[in-house]
Protein backbone atom coordinates (compact mmCIF):
# COMPACT_ATOMS: atom_id res chain seq x y z
CA UNK A 1 0.00 0.00 0.00
CA UNK A 2 1.50 3.71 1.04
CA UNK A 3 4.28 2.18 2.60
CA UNK A 4 5.58 0.87 -0.68
CA UNK A 5 5.79 4.40 -1.94
CA UNK A 6 6.68 5.91 1.44
CA UNK A 7 9.85 3.05 1.23
CA UNK A 8 10.87 3.72 -2.64
CA UNK A 9 11.06 7.85 -1.44
CA UNK A 10 13.02 7.11 1.80
CA UNK A 11 15.53 5.86 -0.08
CA UNK A 12 15.42 7.72 -2.34
CA UNK A 13 16.14 10.81 -0.19
CA UNK A 14 18.43 8.96 2.01
CA UNK A 15 20.71 8.93 -0.36
CA UNK A 16 20.65 12.61 -1.54
CA UNK A 17 21.36 13.45 1.70
CA UNK A 18 24.22 11.00 2.46
CA UNK A 19 25.78 12.24 -0.33
CA UNK A 20 26.60 15.52 1.76
CA UNK A 21 29.72 14.01 3.89
CA UNK A 22 30.04 17.01 5.96
CA UNK A 23 26.38 16.67 8.01
CA UNK A 24 25.35 14.24 10.13
CA UNK A 25 23.94 11.02 8.73
CA UNK A 26 19.95 9.86 9.41
CA UNK A 27 18.57 6.73 9.22
CA UNK A 28 15.79 5.55 6.72
CA UNK A 29 13.33 5.04 10.16
CA UNK A 30 14.13 8.52 10.36
CA UNK A 31 13.44 9.72 7.25
CA UNK A 32 10.61 7.39 6.69
CA UNK A 33 8.50 8.81 9.54
CA UNK A 34 8.71 12.83 7.90
CA UNK A 35 6.84 11.48 4.67
CA UNK A 36 2.96 12.15 5.11
CA UNK A 37 0.75 11.35 2.22
CA UNK A 38 -1.09 14.77 1.28
CA UNK A 39 -3.96 14.80 -1.17
CA UNK A 40 -4.87 13.74 -4.84
CA UNK A 41 -4.77 17.21 -6.17
CA UNK A 42 -6.81 18.52 -9.14
CA UNK A 43 -4.11 17.81 -11.91
CA UNK A 44 -4.35 14.08 -11.03
CA UNK A 45 -1.42 13.85 -9.36
CA UNK A 46 -0.63 12.86 -5.66
CA UNK A 47 1.16 14.84 -2.90
CA UNK A 48 3.59 13.68 -0.37
CA UNK A 49 4.84 16.15 1.95
CA UNK A 50 8.89 15.95 3.66
CA UNK A 51 8.73 17.62 7.11
CA UNK A 52 11.82 19.50 6.64
CA UNK A 53 12.07 21.25 10.01
CA UNK A 54 13.90 18.37 11.38
CA UNK A 55 16.42 18.41 8.55
CA UNK A 56 17.02 22.51 8.80
CA UNK A 57 18.06 21.99 12.63
CA UNK A 58 20.34 19.26 11.26
CA UNK A 59 21.92 21.84 8.94
CA UNK A 60 20.69 20.52 5.53
CA UNK A 61 19.77 23.03 2.10
CA UNK A 62 16.01 22.42 1.34
CA UNK A 63 17.54 23.54 -2.11
CA UNK A 64 20.47 21.35 -2.03
CA UNK A 65 17.64 18.48 -1.29
CA UNK A 66 15.61 19.70 -4.08
CA UNK A 67 18.14 20.34 -6.42
CA UNK A 68 19.53 16.53 -6.26
CA UNK A 69 16.50 14.94 -7.41
CA UNK A 70 17.18 13.65 -10.85
CA UNK A 71 13.74 13.40 -12.61
CA UNK A 72 14.67 13.03 -16.22
CA UNK A 73 13.15 9.85 -17.39
CA UNK A 74 11.71 9.69 -14.16
CA UNK A 75 8.08 7.63 -14.58
CA UNK A 76 7.21 8.12 -11.09
CA UNK A 77 7.88 11.48 -9.81
CA UNK A 78 6.53 13.96 -11.57
CA UNK A 79 8.30 17.28 -9.41
CA UNK A 80 9.56 18.51 -6.41
CA UNK A 81 9.19 21.91 -5.27
CA UNK A 82 9.12 23.68 -1.50
CA UNK A 83 5.87 24.40 -0.47
CA UNK A 84 4.90 26.29 3.01
CA UNK A 85 2.07 24.06 4.71
CA UNK A 86 -0.58 25.81 6.97
CA UNK A 87 1.61 26.25 9.92
CA UNK A 88 3.61 28.45 7.61
CA UNK A 89 6.25 26.37 7.52
CA UNK A 90 8.70 25.30 5.11
CA UNK A 91 8.08 21.14 3.51
CA UNK A 92 8.82 19.98 0.18
CA UNK A 93 6.22 18.07 -1.93
CA UNK A 94 7.07 15.26 -3.48
CA UNK A 95 4.20 14.78 -6.66
CA UNK A 96 3.57 11.08 -7.52
CA UNK A 97 2.47 9.94 -10.78
CA UNK A 98 -1.36 9.08 -10.01
CA UNK A 99 -1.79 5.90 -12.19
CA UNK A 100 1.38 4.69 -10.45
CA UNK A 101 -0.59 5.65 -6.91
CA UNK A 102 -3.58 3.78 -7.64
CA UNK A 103 -2.18 0.76 -8.83
CA UNK A 104 0.31 0.78 -5.59
CA UNK A 105 -3.12 1.06 -3.62
CA UNK A 106 -5.55 -1.70 -5.14
CA UNK A 107 -3.43 -4.07 -6.85
CA UNK A 108 -1.09 -5.56 -3.88
CA UNK A 109 -2.70 -8.78 -3.64
CA UNK A 110 -0.52 -10.14 -0.70
CA UNK A 111 -1.15 -6.80 1.14
CA UNK A 112 -5.15 -7.17 1.37
CA UNK A 113 -4.34 -10.89 2.04
CA UNK A 114 -2.70 -10.37 5.24
CA UNK A 115 -4.95 -8.00 6.12
CA UNK A 116 -7.63 -10.80 6.33
CA UNK A 117 -5.57 -13.58 7.55
CA UNK A 118 -2.75 -11.49 9.27
CA UNK A 119 0.99 -14.38 8.73
CA UNK A 120 2.02 -12.75 12.19
CA UNK A 121 5.57 -14.05 13.44
CA UNK A 122 6.87 -14.59 16.74
CA UNK A 123 8.05 -11.31 17.99
CA UNK A 124 9.07 -9.36 21.52
CA UNK A 125 6.78 -11.11 24.13
CA UNK A 126 4.47 -8.75 25.69
CA UNK A 127 1.57 -9.22 28.15
CA UNK A 128 -1.39 -7.19 28.56
CA UNK A 129 -2.95 -7.03 31.87
CA UNK A 130 -6.60 -5.94 31.42
CA UNK A 131 -10.35 -6.01 32.24
CA UNK A 132 -9.45 -7.63 36.33
CA UNK A 133 -12.28 -7.43 37.61
CA UNK A 134 -12.86 -8.41 41.40
CA UNK A 135 -15.27 -10.75 42.64
CA UNK A 136 -18.17 -9.93 45.32
CA UNK A 137 -18.02 -6.11 43.62
CA UNK A 138 -19.74 -4.63 40.69
CA UNK A 139 -18.16 -5.55 37.03
CA UNK A 140 -18.73 -1.86 36.62
CA UNK A 141 -18.50 0.64 33.64
CA UNK A 142 -14.47 1.00 34.65
CA UNK A 143 -13.94 -2.57 34.11
CA UNK A 144 -16.00 -2.22 30.70
CA UNK A 145 -13.54 0.66 29.64
CA UNK A 146 -10.61 -1.25 30.42
CA UNK A 147 -11.97 -4.71 28.84
CA UNK A 148 -12.62 -2.63 25.69
CA UNK A 149 -9.23 -0.80 25.49
CA UNK A 150 -7.15 -3.45 26.85
CA UNK A 151 -8.53 -5.54 23.99
CA UNK A 152 -7.82 -3.24 21.02
CA UNK A 153 -4.46 -2.38 22.99
CA UNK A 154 -4.05 -6.58 22.72
CA UNK A 155 -5.18 -6.85 18.67
CA UNK A 156 -2.89 -3.84 17.80
CA UNK A 157 0.55 -5.35 19.62
CA UNK A 158 -1.15 -8.47 17.57
CA UNK A 159 -1.25 -6.75 14.27
CA UNK A 160 2.35 -5.31 14.39
CA UNK A 161 3.70 -9.30 14.70
CA UNK A 162 4.10 -9.24 18.88
CA UNK A 163 4.01 -12.29 20.17
CA UNK A 164 0.85 -11.57 22.63
CA UNK A 165 -0.58 -13.04 25.88
CA UNK A 166 -4.37 -11.48 27.00
CA UNK A 167 -4.55 -11.59 30.91
CA UNK A 168 -7.21 -10.95 33.21
CA UNK A 169 -6.34 -10.59 37.17
CA UNK A 170 -9.24 -11.40 39.19
CA UNK A 171 -9.82 -9.81 42.42
CA UNK A 172 -10.60 -12.44 44.71
CA UNK A 173 -8.72 -11.93 47.81
CA UNK A 174 -8.37 -9.65 51.35
CA UNK A 175 -10.71 -8.99 54.08
CA UNK A 176 -13.93 -8.73 52.22
CA UNK A 177 -14.03 -12.36 51.65
CA UNK A 178 -14.31 -12.55 55.63
CA UNK A 179 -17.23 -10.34 55.07
CA UNK A 180 -18.67 -11.62 52.21
CA UNK A 181 -18.90 -15.05 54.15
CA UNK A 182 -21.17 -13.19 56.72
CA UNK A 183 -22.82 -11.40 54.13
CA UNK A 184 -24.11 -14.87 52.69
CA UNK A 185 -24.95 -16.87 55.71
CA UNK A 186 -27.25 -13.77 56.86
CA UNK A 187 -28.98 -13.95 53.73
CA UNK A 188 -28.69 -17.82 53.25
CA UNK A 189 -28.04 -17.90 49.60
CA UNK A 190 -27.04 -21.45 48.48
CA UNK A 191 -24.19 -22.69 46.04
CA UNK A 192 -27.45 -23.44 43.72
CA UNK A 193 -28.46 -19.82 43.65
CA UNK A 194 -25.07 -18.62 43.21
CA UNK A 195 -24.13 -20.49 39.96
CA UNK A 196 -27.53 -18.67 38.26
CA UNK A 197 -26.33 -15.24 38.85
CA UNK A 198 -22.55 -14.96 40.71
CA UNK A 199 -21.37 -11.76 40.30
CA UNK A 200 -24.28 -9.88 41.48
CA UNK A 201 -25.31 -12.11 44.36
CA UNK A 202 -21.89 -12.05 45.66
CA UNK A 203 -22.10 -8.52 45.46
CA UNK A 204 -25.46 -8.20 47.38
CA UNK A 205 -23.93 -10.34 50.25
CA UNK A 206 -20.42 -8.38 50.29
CA UNK A 207 -22.69 -5.29 50.57
CA UNK A 208 -24.88 -6.90 53.39
CA UNK A 209 -21.56 -8.10 55.32
CA UNK A 210 -20.03 -4.54 54.96
CA UNK A 211 -22.97 -3.11 56.45
CA UNK A 212 -23.94 -5.61 59.86
CA UNK A 213 -20.13 -4.51 60.53
CA UNK A 214 -20.30 -1.18 60.45
CA UNK A 215 -22.48 -1.71 63.81
CA UNK A 216 -21.50 -4.62 65.17
CA UNK A 217 -17.16 -4.35 65.18
CA UNK A 218 -17.07 -8.23 66.12
CA UNK A 219 -18.43 -8.76 62.78
CA UNK A 220 -15.18 -7.45 61.35
CA UNK A 221 -12.95 -9.14 63.66
CA UNK A 222 -14.28 -12.41 62.30
CA UNK A 223 -14.18 -11.14 58.48
CA UNK A 224 -9.93 -10.53 59.30
CA UNK A 225 -10.04 -14.00 60.96
CA UNK A 226 -11.81 -15.93 58.08
CA UNK A 227 -9.22 -14.18 55.86
CA UNK A 228 -6.03 -14.96 57.71
CA UNK A 229 -7.23 -18.62 57.37
CA UNK A 230 -7.55 -18.32 53.37
CA UNK A 231 -3.81 -16.55 53.53
CA UNK A 232 -2.31 -19.27 55.59
CA UNK A 233 -3.99 -22.03 53.42
CA UNK A 234 -5.71 -23.86 56.22
CA UNK A 235 -8.38 -26.37 54.72
CA UNK A 236 -11.40 -24.94 56.51
CA UNK A 237 -14.96 -24.70 55.02
CA UNK A 238 -14.74 -20.85 54.21
CA UNK A 239 -11.75 -22.03 51.88
CA UNK A 240 -14.00 -24.69 50.42
CA UNK A 241 -16.36 -22.14 49.24
CA UNK A 242 -14.16 -19.72 48.41
CA UNK A 243 -13.12 -21.55 45.86
CA UNK A 244 -16.66 -22.65 44.55
CA UNK A 245 -16.48 -18.53 44.40
CA UNK A 246 -14.47 -18.49 41.91
CA UNK A 247 -15.26 -21.51 40.10
CA UNK A 248 -18.85 -20.00 39.25
CA UNK A 249 -17.55 -16.41 38.78
CA UNK A 250 -15.33 -17.39 36.31
CA UNK A 251 -17.75 -19.09 33.96
CA UNK A 252 -19.84 -16.05 34.58
CA UNK A 253 -17.11 -13.90 33.12
CA UNK A 254 -16.15 -15.83 30.53
CA UNK A 255 -19.81 -16.13 28.94
CA UNK A 256 -19.92 -11.93 29.23
CA UNK A 257 -16.15 -11.93 27.56
CA UNK A 258 -17.61 -14.25 24.95
CA UNK A 259 -20.28 -11.72 23.89
CA UNK A 260 -17.83 -8.98 23.49
CA UNK A 261 -15.72 -11.47 21.34
CA UNK A 262 -12.51 -11.62 23.49
CA UNK A 263 -10.49 -14.54 24.67
CA UNK A 264 -8.08 -14.55 27.68
CA UNK A 265 -4.88 -16.86 27.55
CA UNK A 266 -4.43 -16.64 30.84
CA UNK A 267 -6.50 -16.06 33.94
CA UNK A 268 -4.60 -15.20 36.91
CA UNK A 269 -6.23 -14.83 40.31
CA UNK A 270 -4.92 -12.20 42.93
CA UNK A 271 -5.40 -15.23 45.61
CA UNK A 272 -1.96 -16.97 43.63
CA UNK A 273 -0.11 -15.03 45.36
CA UNK A 274 -0.82 -15.32 49.45
CA UNK A 275 1.40 -14.31 52.81
CA UNK A 276 2.95 -17.87 52.70
CA UNK A 277 4.08 -17.25 49.14
CA UNK A 278 5.54 -13.48 49.45
CA UNK A 279 7.26 -13.95 52.31
CA UNK A 280 10.73 -14.95 50.41
CA UNK A 281 10.01 -11.82 48.37
CA UNK A 282 9.79 -9.73 51.43
CA UNK A 283 13.03 -11.34 53.03
CA UNK A 284 14.77 -10.58 49.66
CA UNK A 285 13.60 -7.02 50.44
CA UNK A 286 14.78 -6.97 53.92
CA UNK A 287 18.13 -8.23 52.96
CA UNK A 288 18.35 -5.49 50.32
CA UNK A 289 17.93 -3.17 53.32
CA UNK A 290 14.53 -1.39 51.85
CA UNK A 291 11.90 -2.37 54.24
CA UNK A 292 11.11 -1.12 57.82
CA UNK A 293 8.93 -1.99 60.84
CA UNK A 294 6.64 0.73 61.87
CA UNK A 295 4.45 -0.29 64.69
CA UNK A 296 4.66 -4.12 63.44
CA UNK A 297 4.30 -3.17 59.40
CA UNK A 298 7.10 -3.71 57.53
CA UNK A 299 7.37 -0.36 54.97
CA UNK A 300 8.84 0.48 52.26
CA UNK A 301 10.31 4.23 51.04
CA UNK A 302 9.30 5.09 47.82
CA UNK A 303 11.79 7.20 45.43
CA UNK A 304 9.27 10.22 45.85
CA UNK A 305 9.21 10.19 49.45
CA UNK A 306 6.39 8.25 50.64
CA UNK A 307 6.05 5.14 52.20
CA UNK A 308 4.30 2.12 51.44
CA UNK A 309 2.82 -0.81 53.41
CA UNK A 310 3.59 -4.23 52.26
CA UNK A 311 2.94 -6.26 55.33
CA UNK A 312 0.34 -5.41 57.87
CA UNK A 313 1.10 -5.46 61.51
CA UNK A 314 -1.22 -8.54 61.64
CA UNK A 315 0.86 -10.90 58.87
CA UNK A 316 -1.69 -10.04 56.10
CA UNK A 317 -0.59 -8.37 52.68
CA UNK A 318 -1.87 -5.74 50.33
CA UNK A 319 -3.08 -5.38 46.72
CA UNK A 320 0.43 -3.49 46.55
CA UNK A 321 2.65 -6.63 47.42
CA UNK A 322 1.10 -9.16 45.58
CA UNK A 323 1.29 -6.87 42.64
CA UNK A 324 5.00 -6.97 43.11
CA UNK A 325 4.86 -10.90 43.33
CA UNK A 326 2.38 -11.02 40.60
CA UNK A 327 4.66 -8.82 38.13
CA UNK A 328 7.96 -11.19 39.20
CA UNK A 329 6.02 -14.36 38.87
CA UNK A 330 5.11 -13.05 35.08
CA UNK A 331 8.16 -12.09 34.22
CA UNK A 332 9.80 -15.61 34.65
CA UNK A 333 7.03 -16.87 33.18
CA UNK A 334 6.62 -15.50 30.23
CA UNK A 335 10.11 -13.96 29.41
CA UNK A 336 8.12 -10.83 28.29
CA UNK A 337 10.13 -7.91 27.01
CA UNK A 338 6.80 -5.41 28.36
CA UNK A 339 3.85 -5.40 30.92
CA UNK A 340 1.48 -2.90 29.98
CA UNK A 341 -1.51 -2.90 32.69
CA UNK A 342 -5.18 -1.06 31.56
CA UNK A 343 -6.03 0.47 34.95
CA UNK A 344 -7.98 4.00 35.03
CA UNK A 345 -6.22 7.46 35.99
CA UNK A 346 -6.73 6.71 39.62
CA UNK A 347 -4.65 4.03 39.96
CA UNK A 348 -1.10 5.67 38.73
CA UNK A 349 0.30 6.34 42.12
CA UNK A 350 -0.22 2.59 42.69
CA UNK A 351 1.73 1.44 38.91
CA UNK A 352 4.56 4.54 40.27
CA UNK A 353 5.04 2.66 43.48
CA UNK A 354 5.26 -0.88 41.84
CA UNK A 355 7.52 0.38 39.06
CA UNK A 356 9.81 2.36 42.38
CA UNK A 357 10.06 -1.18 44.22
CA UNK A 358 11.22 -3.45 41.50
CA UNK A 359 13.64 -0.73 40.63
CA UNK A 360 15.10 -0.54 44.14
CA UNK A 361 15.26 -4.66 43.75
CA UNK A 362 16.85 -3.61 40.77
CA UNK A 363 15.18 -5.65 38.03
CA UNK A 364 16.26 -3.64 35.33
CA UNK A 365 13.01 -4.90 32.91
CA UNK A 366 10.76 -2.41 35.60
CA UNK A 367 11.31 0.26 33.42
CA UNK A 368 9.24 -2.21 30.23
CA UNK A 369 6.54 -1.86 32.68
CA UNK A 370 3.81 0.65 31.37
CA UNK A 371 0.59 1.76 32.98
CA UNK A 372 -1.42 2.51 29.87
CA UNK A 373 -4.05 4.95 32.06
CA UNK A 374 -7.96 5.91 30.92
CA UNK A 375 -10.27 8.55 31.94
CA UNK A 376 -13.78 7.54 33.62
CA UNK A 377 -17.18 7.28 32.22
CA UNK A 378 -20.27 9.88 33.64
CA UNK A 379 -23.69 9.52 33.42
CA UNK A 380 -23.58 5.22 32.86
CA UNK A 381 -26.61 3.78 33.70
CA UNK A 382 -29.58 1.25 32.76
CA UNK A 383 -32.98 0.64 33.85
CA UNK A 384 -31.68 -1.92 36.67
CA UNK A 385 -30.45 1.40 38.15
CA UNK A 386 -26.98 2.92 39.11
CA UNK A 387 -24.85 0.01 40.26
CA UNK A 388 -24.03 -0.77 36.48
CA UNK A 389 -22.58 -4.73 36.13
CA UNK A 390 -21.37 -5.02 32.81
CA UNK A 391 -23.70 -7.74 31.55
CA UNK A 392 -26.38 -5.12 32.12
CA UNK A 393 -24.52 -2.33 29.92
CA UNK A 394 -24.44 -5.02 27.37
CA UNK A 395 -28.33 -6.43 27.75
CA UNK A 396 -29.16 -2.72 27.79
CA UNK A 397 -27.47 -2.09 24.45
CA UNK A 398 -29.49 -5.38 22.80
CA UNK A 399 -32.55 -4.04 24.57
CA UNK A 400 -32.31 -0.10 23.00
CA UNK A 401 -31.11 -1.60 19.67
CA UNK A 402 -34.26 -3.76 19.15
CA UNK A 403 -36.74 -1.38 20.40
CA UNK A 404 -35.15 0.97 17.67
CA UNK A 405 -35.47 -1.84 14.82
CA UNK A 406 -39.58 -2.24 16.39
CA UNK A 407 -39.69 1.52 15.94
CA UNK A 408 -38.04 1.96 12.59
CA UNK A 409 -40.77 1.56 10.08
CA UNK A 410 -38.08 0.92 7.27
CA UNK A 411 -35.72 -1.48 9.33
CA UNK A 412 -36.66 -5.39 9.63
CA UNK A 413 -36.33 -7.37 12.57
CA UNK A 414 -33.32 -8.45 13.23
CA UNK A 415 -31.75 -12.06 14.56
CA UNK A 416 -31.26 -11.91 18.45
CA UNK A 417 -27.46 -12.59 17.73
CA UNK A 418 -27.18 -9.90 15.45
CA UNK A 419 -29.31 -6.82 17.48
CA UNK A 420 -26.69 -7.97 20.21
CA UNK A 421 -23.50 -7.47 17.96
CA UNK A 422 -25.08 -4.11 16.93
CA UNK A 423 -25.40 -3.19 20.12
CA UNK A 424 -22.40 -4.05 21.78
CA UNK A 425 -20.84 -3.00 18.44
CA UNK A 426 -22.22 0.86 19.66
CA UNK A 427 -21.21 0.50 22.93
CA UNK A 428 -17.46 -0.23 21.62
CA UNK A 429 -16.78 2.09 19.01
CA UNK A 430 -18.73 4.89 21.44
CA UNK A 431 -16.02 4.08 23.64
CA UNK A 432 -13.09 3.77 21.42
CA UNK A 433 -13.78 6.98 19.63
CA UNK A 434 -13.12 9.17 22.69
CA UNK A 435 -9.67 10.40 23.60
CA UNK A 436 -8.46 7.55 25.76
CA UNK A 437 -7.00 10.16 28.70
CA UNK A 438 -10.45 12.32 28.49
CA UNK A 439 -13.12 11.77 31.07
CA UNK A 440 -16.63 11.55 28.83
CA UNK A 441 -20.70 11.34 29.40
CA UNK A 442 -22.31 8.07 28.33
CA UNK A 443 -25.21 9.06 26.79
CA UNK A 444 -27.50 5.71 25.54
CA UNK A 445 -28.93 8.02 22.22
CA UNK A 446 -26.01 9.43 20.92
CA UNK A 447 -23.84 5.55 21.22
CA UNK A 448 -27.17 3.89 19.42
CA UNK A 449 -27.28 6.32 16.52
CA UNK A 450 -27.81 4.86 13.18
CA UNK A 451 -27.35 7.44 10.96
CA UNK A 452 -24.16 9.30 13.36
CA UNK A 453 -21.02 8.10 13.65
CA UNK A 454 -21.10 5.48 15.60
CA UNK A 455 -20.68 1.56 15.44
CA UNK A 456 -23.83 0.96 13.82
CA UNK A 457 -22.35 3.18 10.63
CA UNK A 458 -19.40 0.20 10.35
CA UNK A 459 -21.74 -2.36 10.44
CA UNK A 460 -23.78 -0.73 7.72
CA UNK A 461 -21.28 0.09 5.60
CA UNK A 462 -19.15 -3.81 5.91
CA UNK A 463 -22.90 -5.33 5.21
CA UNK A 464 -24.01 -2.79 2.41
CA UNK A 465 -19.91 -3.98 0.65
CA UNK A 466 -20.63 -7.44 1.43
CA UNK A 467 -24.03 -7.44 -0.33
CA UNK A 468 -22.59 -5.85 -3.18
CA UNK A 469 -19.76 -8.53 -3.67
CA UNK A 470 -22.65 -10.88 -3.91
CA UNK A 471 -25.34 -9.59 -6.34
CA UNK A 472 -23.17 -7.58 -8.56
CA UNK A 473 -22.63 -10.14 -10.83
CA UNK A 474 -19.11 -9.20 -11.41
CA UNK A 475 -15.72 -11.50 -10.48
CA UNK A 476 -13.09 -9.44 -9.18
CA UNK A 477 -10.18 -8.48 -11.74
CA UNK A 478 -6.78 -10.01 -12.08
CA UNK A 479 -4.88 -6.51 -12.24
CA UNK A 480 -6.09 -2.94 -12.03
CA UNK A 481 -6.16 -0.91 -14.55
CA UNK A 482 -6.04 3.08 -13.01
CA UNK A 483 -7.46 4.62 -16.13
CA UNK A 484 -10.67 3.21 -15.56
CA UNK A 485 -10.59 4.58 -12.06
CA UNK A 486 -10.31 8.87 -12.78
CA UNK A 487 -13.78 9.93 -10.63
CA UNK A 488 -13.22 12.41 -8.09
CA UNK A 489 -15.41 10.21 -5.46
CA UNK A 490 -12.99 6.78 -6.75
CA UNK A 491 -10.01 8.97 -6.11
CA UNK A 492 -11.00 9.96 -2.62
CA UNK A 493 -11.29 6.59 -1.26
CA UNK A 494 -8.53 5.10 -3.08
CA UNK A 495 -6.80 7.99 -1.02
CA UNK A 496 -8.40 6.85 2.29
CA UNK A 497 -7.17 3.35 1.44
CA UNK A 498 -4.14 4.16 1.37
CA UNK A 499 -3.91 6.10 4.28
CA UNK A 500 -4.57 2.87 6.52
CA UNK A 501 -1.16 2.13 7.24
CA UNK A 502 -0.17 5.68 8.70
CA UNK A 503 -3.36 5.49 10.41
CA UNK A 504 -2.56 1.88 12.53
CA UNK A 505 0.94 3.14 13.35
CA UNK A 506 -0.28 6.14 14.51
CA UNK A 507 -2.59 4.18 16.87
CA UNK A 508 0.18 2.17 17.73
CA UNK A 509 2.81 4.82 18.48
CA UNK A 510 0.17 6.49 20.83
CA UNK A 511 -1.80 3.37 21.89
CA UNK A 512 -5.18 5.56 20.81
CA UNK A 513 -8.23 3.79 19.25
CA UNK A 514 -9.82 6.76 18.62
CA UNK A 515 -7.38 7.61 15.61
CA UNK A 516 -8.56 4.14 13.92
CA UNK A 517 -11.70 4.97 14.90
CA UNK A 518 -11.59 8.49 13.08
CA UNK A 519 -10.29 6.97 9.92
CA UNK A 520 -12.88 4.41 9.83
CA UNK A 521 -15.68 6.70 9.75
CA UNK A 522 -13.92 8.73 7.03
CA UNK A 523 -13.35 5.52 5.09
CA UNK A 524 -16.99 4.61 5.04
CA UNK A 525 -18.36 8.30 4.57
CA UNK A 526 -15.88 7.77 1.34
CA UNK A 527 -17.24 4.64 0.54
CA UNK A 528 -20.95 6.03 0.75
CA UNK A 529 -19.80 8.38 -1.86
CA UNK A 530 -18.20 6.27 -4.03
CA UNK A 531 -21.23 3.84 -3.84
CA UNK A 532 -23.83 6.35 -4.88
CA UNK A 533 -21.88 7.00 -7.95
CA UNK A 534 -20.02 4.19 -8.99
CA UNK A 535 -22.10 1.29 -10.46
CA UNK A 536 -21.40 -1.84 -11.00
CA UNK A 537 -24.57 -2.96 -12.49
CA UNK A 538 -25.28 -1.56 -16.02
CA UNK A 539 -21.98 -0.30 -16.63
CA UNK A 540 -19.52 -2.44 -18.97
CA UNK A 541 -17.79 -5.24 -17.83
CA UNK A 542 -13.72 -3.79 -17.00
CA UNK A 543 -15.40 -0.32 -15.53
CA UNK A 544 -17.43 -2.81 -13.26
CA UNK A 545 -14.89 -5.00 -12.13
CA UNK A 546 -12.49 -1.97 -11.47
CA UNK A 547 -15.18 -0.60 -9.72
CA UNK A 548 -15.65 -3.52 -7.69
CA UNK A 549 -11.77 -4.06 -6.99
CA UNK A 550 -12.29 -0.63 -5.24
CA UNK A 551 -15.06 -1.85 -3.28
CA UNK A 552 -13.62 -4.95 -1.86
CA UNK A 553 -10.19 -3.21 -0.77
CA UNK A 554 -12.13 -0.64 1.14
CA UNK A 555 -14.58 -3.69 2.30
CA UNK A 556 -11.18 -5.61 3.38
CA UNK A 557 -9.19 -2.14 5.52
CA UNK A 558 -12.96 -1.89 6.97
CA UNK A 559 -13.30 -5.03 8.26
CA UNK A 560 -9.17 -5.44 9.76
CA UNK A 561 -10.17 -1.99 11.42
CA UNK A 562 -13.29 -3.51 12.63
CA UNK A 563 -11.54 -6.54 13.81
CA UNK A 564 -8.60 -4.61 15.43
CA UNK A 565 -10.94 -2.49 17.61
CA UNK A 566 -12.67 -5.63 18.84
CA UNK A 567 -16.03 -5.90 16.58
CA UNK A 568 -17.22 -8.98 15.17
CA UNK A 569 -18.10 -7.39 10.90
CA UNK A 570 -21.71 -8.26 10.01
CA UNK A 571 -22.23 -9.37 6.40
CA UNK A 572 -26.07 -9.06 6.96
CA UNK A 573 -28.28 -6.68 9.01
Amino acid sequence: MVANIKNFLGNKILELVKSNEHLPNLDFKFIFSLLKLGRITTEKEVNFHLNVQPLIKAKYSLNSIISKFNLKNDTIINSVCEEVNQEKKSIITIKINCDYFINEVLQNNDYFENLLNPKLSNGDKIIVDFSSPNIAKPFHVGHLRSTIIGNFISNLYSFFSYDTTRLTYIGDWGTQFGLLNIGLNKLNLSDDDLKQNPIELLYKAYVEGNRLSQSDSSIADEARRVFQCLETGEQTYELQRWKRFKEFTAKELARTYDRLGIKFDVYNWESMYTAKNILPLIKQMQDRGLLSNEDGKLVVKLDSGRSATLLKSDGATLYLTRDIAAALDRYKSYNCKHMLYVVDNSQTEHFIALKDILSAMEFNWAKNIQHIKFGRVKGMSTRKGQVVFMKDILDEAKERMHQKQIESPTTKLMSDDITDILGISAVVVNDLKQKRLKDYEFNWDIALQIDGDTGIKLQYTHCRLTSLEKNCGVSLPNHCDPKLLQEPEALLLIQEIARFDDILLNSFNNLEACTLVKYLFQLCNATSRALKVLKIKHETRDIGAQRLLLFNRSKIVLYRGMKILGLQPLEEM
